[in-house]
């Protein structure tokens, strides 16, 4: 019994450290598309005027499709909680 209880406190702690994960990462690439957009809007007063917000488009594509393609599609309720 007491073996369970452990196991279930395990489970809890790495599903609590995933999400905070996650979210860290989305909070981290969500402020890098800030940024890019800031630099975009101040780009006369910028150290390189040639540079492109087509430049950072599929990196931040790739990184958007993998949080909604595998993190928002997820069946916990802590994602499910707008239902």
């Amino acid at each position: 019994m007491i073996a369970l209880r452990k196991i279930n406190c395990f489970i809890c702690l790495l599903s609590t450290l995933l999400y905070r994960v996650v979210s860290l990462c989305v909070v981290a690439v969500s402020k890098f598309c800030e940024a890019i957009v800031e630099y975009m809007a101040n780009l006369s007063s910028s150290p390189d005027p040639s540079v492109q917000i087509e430049y950072f488009s599929g990196e931040v594509s790739s990184a958007w499709e993998i949080f909604f393609n595998v993190w928002l599609s997820s069946k916990e309720a802590k994602v499910n909680v707008s239902h």
